[in-house]
């Protein structure tokens, strides 16, 4: 994605689109991606993607974008709509309960970033999934509040709404 060499960055899209796929099918595969750090190396492949200096708006970096954050959302637990509102299904969200370093990883890797990426894109599918990400992350840390505040900007947060 970062790479130069378009069938390097072909191959790498390829391998996090099966990682996501693999990791939203399978609670066990999910934890063990997340024992083995994905957080820092996905961070890594943002910043490399240089997205919120530069922006995104060739397809390629869009598409590269979406499949990192896609990985995110896959390795979250999923939002359930209900009548009293949105939760995070249950069975992945005992691996973080079970694991709360895992979304603490998460967290710090990713939180800050996703508010400056969805302002400087101009994909709609880019922004779309930011949004979806941020309240996940929020209805994750309910229990806690604390992950959040340290990682998103109060003062931040209030300008993006």
């Amino acid at each position: 994605i970062s790479s130069s060499n378009s069938g390097g960055a072909s191959v790498l899209s390829e391998v996090l689109y099966i990682l996501s796929v693999l990791t939203n099918y399978s609670h066990d595969f999910a934890q063990e991606v997340l024992q083995q750090d994905i957080c820092s190396l996905l961070r890594q492949m943002l910043l490399g993607m240089d997205v919120v200096g530069s922006g995104v708006g060739s397809a390629q970096s869009s598409g590269g974008l979406i499949r990192v954050l896609g990985l995110v959302a896959s390795v979250l637990p999923s939002v359930l709509l209900t009548e009293s509102g949105c939760m995070c299904e249950e069975r992945r969200m005992a691996v973080f309960r079970q694991h709360p370093d895992f979304l603490d990883a998460l967290s710090d890797a990713m939180v800050p970033m996703l508010l400056d990426i969805c302002q400087a894109s101009m994909d709609p599918s880019v922004q779309s999934i930011c949004i979806s990400l941020l309240l996940t992350f929020v209805l994750c840390g309910q229990e806690r509040p604390q992950l959040l505040r340290k990682n998103l900007e109060p003062v931040h947060l209030a300008s993006f709404l």
